[in-house]
């Protein structure tokens, strides 16, 4: 920790100078810290009020990167460690925890929301980027304002709601490994009716590695996915809306690469939902408030016809409920709020139930001429988990206590200390589970604690019209994580039982940093060098004294965008990955080893023209990236190599 705070003061007597010449070369004062923000007090702030490390992807940059869905945005983004399969499968890390994109969220320990609700997945690749109007980023535990998992980071994806302005598009492109895709968006205001809406239908063959040539089974056949959200406003301030989202794919079932091959094994997998809000205010906003339902399924089905072994199935039906209401009192404010969601799990033809109830209490208040903030939270979740015709009932209450203040307009520091937790899933506490035919089978324990942490975080920031820096230190104490550990063996079975572990620790330093280089030298066009990394000091299991399995002590993702906005935009995105301690099977003990997974770098470029314009202001542009410039041989995860070189391009008339 010493060494994340002398590394704080260090890069603060840097980032001053900065701060000051940014300043010195606006002639107007742009506060970017006034930016609106809804994941951290779940209601509309400002940027400069939020005691928590957050991050913005905004439509400029989704739309710049030419990123088909979010597991490939984040990748680009340098967010934390990216644990990809093929085709498929996409986690992501934060501060050493991650989703987890098998089946449903209980898992992870990164919690994926979709227009601030729990998405019932943490799969990245199930959520499309035409039709997303910003994404923000919670780093750090957000258990008070969403609940289970949100231990390392909550990560809350905004679709876009029609303005006044009409406008759509129309765009089709192809590229390597025969990859064709389609888009069609649209999205105004009439009257009092909202309305915004995209569709993508994507195939793409088999692809093919540096050093090994062909990948068999990485194909995706009719991916579609859609997003649909309208609204009508009644009254001033008073909208009720309906989202819907859609994703649907067969792709091959691949395996690690030395044991795949065609042998017609395939998997589908779908994910859809739909969303009823009512937000709502009175005429001077002293009260805000919203309710929603929403219900969804998400299902990853594995079918094997050619070998002979039984399919995997796992549906997941999802049902809740949100309300809140917010006060609005001066210098102070007050969110008051129930949750309530439910999953219906099938696995295979084993069902079981998980009920979470919640209430909470958000506050914040504003201090000497609303330079100093102060935030604070708790919730109390009552969780019922039922599985193999018993239950298990647990409760967890969670605290938040953060401070800011505003050194000037746009330079921030701040303070923030919060709880997290991961409840037990109904297969770790009460479902024993066989898989491959027996061949592995995993004991449930009833009696697992949840997961619990506590993280410490202090961090500076600066946002300007030409300069964008931040950087903040944190430490996580981090107890009784839930791992499977070899049991015993009964025959040609090997059995797993679910325990709890003693504490690990987790602590580092993340930072970002951009600068328009060409508006301060007076070029005419954006030239912004930018730079965001995860440096992770000290990540060790307290039990065993080694390093966290599958973490990163380092990511780093660094480029350069030059842009006019009304012609063109060119970004060269480098993103590192560093070496991580994982366990790989060995064949001839028969038990996992621990090995370590080497560390690589990933270079794409993307690019947007614009070709043609017509007097209504209506354009057609094209498109174009190179991924893994330099056709390096990379892993995400150990045996399933990335893609070589490969090309896309597309025509876009947008309208």
């Amino acid at each position: 920790m010493k060494k994340c705070l002398w590394f704080l003061i260090l890069l603060t007597i840097w980032i001053l100078p900065a701060a000051v010449m940014a300043d010195e070369a606006q002639e107007t004062k742009e506060e970017a810290l006034d930016e609106m923000v809804v994941t951290t007090s779940r209601v509309k702030e400002k940027k400069k009020e939020v005691t928590q490390t957050i991050q913005t992807i905004d439509k400029i940059e989704i739309e710049a990167s030419g990123a088909n869905d979010l597991a490939d945005l984040l990748a680009e983004k340098g967010i934390g460690h990216i644990h990809k399969y093929p085709s498929g499968n996409t986690s992501v890390g934060i501060r050493g925890f991650r989703t987890d994109p098998h089946g449903n969220d209980l898992n992870g320990n990164i919690l994926i929301l979709l227009n601030g609700r729990r998405a019932g997945t943490g799969n990245l690749t199930k959520f499309m980027t035409k039709n997303i109007e910003r994404i923000e980023i919670i780093r750090g535990p957000g258990a008070v304002q969403y609940g289970s998992a949100g231990m390392g980071g909550v990560i809350n994806i905004i679709t876009k709601q029609g303005t006044e302005d009409f406008e759509g598009f129309v765009e089709a492109g192809f590229g390597s490994y025969s990859h064709n895709e389609q888009s069609v968006g649209l999205s105004g205001k009439s009257g009092n009716f909202d309305y915004s809406a995209a569709v993508t239908r994507l195939d793409k063959d088999d692809y093919k590695t540096v050093d090994d040539g062909d990948y068999a089974n990485t194909n995706i056949d009719d991916q579609i996915n859609a997003s649909i959200n309208i609204g009508y406003e009644f009254a001033p301030d008073n909208r009720i809306g309906l989202i819907y989202n859609f994703y649907d794919v067969e792709t091959g079932n691949y395996s690690s690469l030395a044991y795949n091959s065609p042998n017609g094994d395939y998997a589908e997998k779908d994910n859809t939902s739909l969303d009823l809000i009512y937000d709502g205010a009175t005429e001077t906003k002293s009260y805000i408030w919203r309710l929603r339902y929403f219900n969804g399924e998400d299902n990853n089905n594995y079918y094997y016809p050619d070998s002979g072994d039984d399919a995997s199935e796992t549906e997941t039906d999802q049902n809740g409920i949100q309300a809140q209401v917010t006060g609005n009192f001066g210098i102070s404010q007050l969110t008051l709020g129930t949750d309530w969601v439910n999953y219906d799990i099938n696995a295979s033809g084993v069902t079981s139930e998980y009920d979470n109830k919640a209430v909470f209490a958000l506050g914040k208040t504003r201090l000497l001429e609303e330079r100093l903030i102060l935030s604070a939270g708790v919730r109390l979740d009552d969780y019922e988990i039922e599985g193999n015709g018993t239950e298990k009932s647990d409760d967890d209450v969670t605290f938040n206590l953060g401070t800011a203040y505003l050194l000037t307009d746009n330079l921030k520091i701040r303070l923030n200390f919060g709880q997290a937790f991961v409840m037990p899933t109904a297969q770790q506490l009460l479902i024993d589970m066989s898989y491959y035919g027996g061949f592995y089978v995993y004991e449930a324990n009833p009696n697992l604690n949840p997961e619990r942490s506590k993280t410490y975080e202090a961090g500076v920031e600066y946002d300007s019209l030409l300069t964008s820096a931040g950087l903040t230190a944190f430490y996580t104490d981090y107890k009784d994580k839930i791992v499977s550990e070899y049991s015993h063996n009964v025959g040609m079975s090997t059995y797993y039982a679910y325990s709890n572990v003693d504490e690990a620790t987790i602590s580092g330093i993340e930072g970002t940093l951009s600068f328009d280089m060409g508006s301060l030298l007076g070029w005419g066009l954006e030239v912004r060098p930018f730079a965001n990394f995860v440096y992770l000091n000290e990540y060790e299991d307290g039990e065993t004294g080694k390093d966290l399995l599958y973490t990163s002590d380092m990511t780093v993702s660094a480029g350069l965008k030059i842009a006019d906005p009304d012609l063109f935009n060119i970004n060269l995105v480098v993103v590192y990955t560093g070496e991580q301690d994982i366990e790989k099977y060995n064949a001839v003990a028969m038990a996992n080893e621990r090995i370590t997974k080497e560390d690589f770098t990933v270079t794409n470029l993307t690019g947007n023209y614009k070709i043609y314009q017509l007097e209504n202001g209506s354009a057609l542009w094209v498109h174009g990236e190179v991924n893994n410039l330099f056709d390096k041989s990379y892993e995400y995860v150990n045996g399933y190599p990335m893609a070589g070189r490969n090309f896309f391009a597309s025509l876009r008339y947008a309208f």
